[in-house]
């Protein structure tokens, strides 16, 4: 009389792990770009403040400011858990620059930095957002 077999050969259980470890070769590059860009989007929502203010200041005065004081509700102090400093380049475009605390693309995370830049069109502001040391695919949209 034959023994009926019970549970799983080991052939059997070999598989199963090798098509665990395809999708986890498969999956953790992709959770770490998700991770990456999820920390790269809180900066021009900390920035987003300022963005108003600047809008504010131009449909009051018709220019776009040029001292930082003078942009309501501007403060140095805006940061979030991974924007380390927000400033404005008191430049006639107004740039506004958000460095990041964490290691995005380098190994020097001063180098991570966000540009949101206003431009004005018959009376409305567009905002290009550029990124230095940070991949392109990886940089917000507006």
């Amino acid at each position: 009389m034959k023994k009926q077999q019970t549970g799983f050969t080991l052939i059997e259980l070999m598989i199963v792990v090798a098509i665990i470890g395809i999708l986890a070769a498969i999956a953790l590059p992709a959770y770490q770009n998700y991770t990456i860009r999820s920390k790269l989007s809180e900066v021009p929502v900390v920035m987003g403040g300022i963005k108003l203010g600047i809008q504010e200041y131009y449909h009051t005065n018709g220019s776009l400011p040029t001292v930082a004081a003078s942009i309501p509700g501007w403060s140095a102090d805006l940061d979030g858990s991974n924007v380390g400093t927000i400033s404005m380049a008191l430049t006639a475009s107004s740039g506004i620059q958000g460095t990041l605390d964490v290691e995005i693309d380098s190994s020097n995370a001063a180098a991570d930095v966000i540009t949101m830049t206003p431009s004005t069109t018959n009376g409305t502001i567009s905002w290009e957002i550029a990124c230095t040391g940070i991949a392109t695919d990886r940089c917000p949209e507006r």
